[in-house]
């Protein structure tokens, strides 16, 4: 059952798979645990404005920015698009960044 659930993981966590400690899942439950611990910290459901709030933190990386947003927006029973989720995503990161590398940010 472990091998069948590590197929279905994707880019972000399966790049936090592969970075356990060797020997941290004897079981099937402490890869549930290490899971549910990593990306459903809690049952909270986040609004849409909240996630529209939610913008690139000053140090924070753009792949860090992403790997949160994403997760955030798992929270979120919005309804929106993947694209729509992309662009807001894209929207959100810090203006000084997006101008560096090329980008305009859209104003409304």
């Amino acid at each position: 059952m472990t091998r069948l659930f590590i197929d279905t993981l994707k880019v972000v966590a399966f790049e936090w798979f592969i970075k356990l400690p060797v020997g941290s899942i004897k079981k099937w439950a402490d890869l549930e645990n290490l899971f549910l611990g990593r990306f459903f910290e809690d049952d909270i459901k986040i609004s849409v404005p909240t996630l529209l709030a939610t913008e690139q933190k000053k140090e924070e990386s753009i792949k860090a920015f992403e790997e949160r947003f994403q997760s955030i927006a798992l929270r979120c029973p919005s309804g929106m698009t993947q694209s729509t989720l992309v662009e807001t995503c894209r929207h959100n990161l810090q203006a000084t960044l997006l101008t560096q590398i090329g980008v305009t940010q859209s104003r409304t």
